[in-house]
């Protein structure tokens, strides 16, 4: 209501974070009844309903809750289901992205969700669904980069969707380098994060 004291969005980050603690742990079946709830407080706090202020957490609990049904289980469900939870992950981000450019911007946390979103909603064929997710990937991962963003855990899930030829050439689309292939080539998976830019991992 008018006149209002602000409340502090610390407890409305408790209770995206309890939710999404919840969601880890329920069948995917019955998930799909309550994935909405994360993401309509998110969407009601950015409107300014509850008069407290979204800040990354709040973000970061809400992709977390959306995907989580999925860790470690990405084949279970339906695919439908899994690209509504998908779409609900992608609005949150570009809200993040877009709407509060300057104040409340995508962190190293926001991505690592991201990824592993990818990773868990998205199938792993070799079908067009499987190319746009590589789509996505690459733009995200820019983005990531570009804000310096990027993370040893974060680039660790990457390696776990996309196999060792696609994964050179994102680097080598964010590098501008087509030959990155052959520099990196001899090095190990797990030892590749520390062959990046810097610059990407500056923050």
């Amino acid at each position: 209501e008018a006149g209002q004291l602000p409340i502090d969005v610390i407890y409305f980050n408790a209770v995206l974070d309890a939710w999404a603690r919840d969601l880890s742990r329920k069948d995917t079946d019955q998930s799909m009844n309550l994935l909405s709830r994360p993401h309509t407080l998110l969407m009601e706090l950015i409107g300014g309903k509850y008069n407290a202020i979204p800040d990354n957490s709040s973000y970061n609990h809400v992709i977390r809750a959306l995907y989580a049904p999925w860790t470690s289980r990405q084949t279970v469900g339906k695919e439908d289901d899994r690209r509504k939870a998908w779409d609900m992950v992608f609005t949150v981000y570009s809200n993040m992205s877009e709407r509060h450019r300057g104040s409340c911007m995508p962190d190293a946390h926001t991505y690592l969700h991201m990824f592993k979103a990818l990773a868990c909603l998205w199938p792993t064929d070799k079908s067009a669904s499987s190319d746009e997710r590589l789509v996505l990937c690459r733009d995200i991962f820019h983005s990531c980069c570009q804000n310096g963003q990027l993370t040893k855990t974060a680039f660790w899930v990457i390696s776990t969707f996309l196999d060792t030829s696609t994964l050179m050439n994102l680097l080598a689309h964010e590098m501008g380098e087509q030959d990155v292939s052959k520099q990196l080539e001899h090095i190990p998976i797990d030892l590749l994060y520390t062959h990046v830019p810097a610059e990407w991992s500056r923050d």
